[in-house]
């Protein structure tokens, strides 16, 4: 299964967007608020992901959320 060679020899590093980088304060890092991470952060730390060995990232959601991690997805003024 060709198709899945690219994975056999991956090195994945799952990113939070609000929590990886683009963010000017540490302070309250570890609470569960937003920091204002974002993609610019990460395409800034492209270089730095590269020399750790890492060939894809897995991006967590950007949708409109309730949550600094993404995951609570907000359509409509609800959270689905």
């Amino acid at each position: 299964m060709k198709q899945v060679d690219w994975f056999k020899n991956s090195i994945i590093y799952h990113i939070l967007i609000d929590r990886f980088a683009g963010f000017r304060s540490k302070k309250n890092w570890d609470q569960p608020k937003f920091l204002g991470g974002n993609i610019r952060g990460i395409i800034d730390n492209l270089s730095y992901l590269k020399n750790l060995g890492i060939n894809v990232i897995w991006i967590s959601p950007f949708y409109k959320t309730t949550e600094y991690h993404g995951y609570h997805i907000k359509i409509n003024n609800k959270v689905i």
